[in-house]
């Protein structure tokens, strides 16, 4: 596996209040293929959105939801993305 990070991003998008919605985003290759991962969070619902790409691989939440952990694979790696405090962390086979 040859994995290569480009950058990690945080921004608040909320329409009145930027903390209100987040929204994270990682980039990187994964054995020389371009890959883009995005989580888009609210804080007063609890709603969250995993994309790959800019195909949708989650919608749902809830604001009462304190743990947040979803798996996916890409090109036979297992990715986590998982809620810590109020920020995503994106983990590679963990």
């Amino acid at each position: 596996m040859s994995f290569v990070p480009i950058s990690y991003k945080e921004v608040g998008i909320g329409n009145y209040i930027a903390k209100t919605t987040k929204e994270f985003s990682w980039k990187f290759t994964l054995n020389e293929v371009y890959h883009l991962v995005q989580v888009l969070s609210t804080y007063y619902t609890g709603w969250k959105q995993v994309k790959h790409n800019g195909a949708i691989l989650y919608e749902g939440g809830s604001y009462w939801d304190n743990v947040f952990i979803f798996d996916f694979i890409i090109d036979e790696e297992k990715f986590s993305i998982v809620l810590v405090d109020t920020n995503f962390e994106l983990r590679i086979n963990n």
